[in-house]
């Protein structure tokens, strides 16, 4: 059984590994800013708008994964970076070394339900007993407790199989799974090759609202505010050339990752939302607020009465409403 010490021993133990190439330490007042890239995305978009890590003094780091990167961010081995709203769940219950202080708005239609071209399955409840692999900590985990709960189930009525994204493609094309939960291109992936079908989505459990964090110990330094409020500025134009350029994008970023231009392609016309950066707001900590609810009654985390504080507003000024 999946205990609430269990999952965050193994969440944590990854930590010392992923940050094995990370300096870290005390930050110097003109040091760069150490910001988390979703597999080298950002370094691309910028250098398409003419802009380099070096003019806005930022150093770029490339994760997997929010989970990852909140791990960095906790262990000063990073300083700012983008994350769902299910590590940011972990953080602050933890009281983790961080600040939420935007809104980053994204897709929720690549979050699916995956079943093999031959399952029987018409419905989540078909599932039951069944083998499902989702990956811990992340938008997969919420999702598996989220269609559990609707379907008046628990994590006792399912194999419920924690895989990370690469084990768990492996395992679903190897026929070993009745179900996977998966986000991104690995999932449209095995549904080209594959014939994967998806028995349901995000839509109704995902907002769509990502989250970005900053390490909790930089934000009253004014040079880090500002280096904060540049690189804000200068992503949200990044963004816009992304989906201005759909075509131009996932070319270049095939490159980059190694995934077929048409797979990128075929997901940016299916997002349900384009990326932009947005400010902070009620509802987006009311919705963190109903993770942790998840995750508690699932006995996986401690509930929280207050998380406002975990929230910082002082980057409002060059976000948008």
């Amino acid at each position: 059984m999946l205990t609430r010490r269990n999952m965050l021993i193994e969440i944590l133990s990854t930590a010392p590994l992923l940050l094995m190439g990370c300096k870290h330490g005390i930050r110097p007042g003109n040091a760069k800013l150490r910001v988390g890239s979703t597999m080298q995305l950002e370094p691309m978009l910028f250098k398409q708008v003419g802009l380099t890590p070096e003019q806005l003094n930022i150093e770029f780091i490339s994760f997997s994964g929010g989970n990852l990167v909140l791990e960095a961010i906790n262990a000063k081995a990073l300083d700012a970076g983008g994350i769902s709203q299910i590590p940011a769940a972990f953080a602050i219950v933890e009281h983790a070394n961080l600040r939420i202080i935007g809104i980053l708005r994204g897709d929720i239609n690549s979050q699916v339900l995956l079943v093999p071209k031959d399952s029987t399955a018409h419905a989540f409840k078909d599932l039951r007993g069944k083998r499902i692999a989702y990956v811990q900590g992340t938008t997969s985990h919420y999702i598996l407790l989220k269609l559990l709960a609707r379907n008046l189930m628990t994590l006792h009525d399912v194999d419920a199989i924690n895989l990370s994204p690469s084990d768990g493609q492996a395992a679903f094309t190897a026929g070993k799974l009745d179900g996977w939960i998966i986000y991104g291109y690995p999932g449209l992936i095995v549904q080209n090759r594959y014939g994967a079908r998806v028995l349901t989505n995000a839509q109704g459990i995902l907002t769509g609202d990502y989250l970005f964090a900053v390490r909790k110990d930089l934000i009253s330094d004014a040079n880090v505010h500002h280096q904060i409020e540049n690189y804000l500025i200068a992503n949200q134009k990044a963004f816009a050339w992304r989906a201005s350029h759909p075509r131009e994008f996932s070319d270049l970023y095939a490159k980059v990752i190694g995934v077929p231009a048409e797979i990128i392609l075929q997901s940016m016309k299916q997002e349900s939302q384009p990326y932009q950066f947005a400010r902070l707001n009620q509802k987006v900590i009311n919705d963190t607020a109903e993770v942790i609810k998840a995750f508690a009654d699932a006995g996986l985390l401690t509930s929280v009465n207050d998380i406002s504080s975990a929230f910082d507003f002082s980057f409002q000024n060059v976000l948008r409403a």
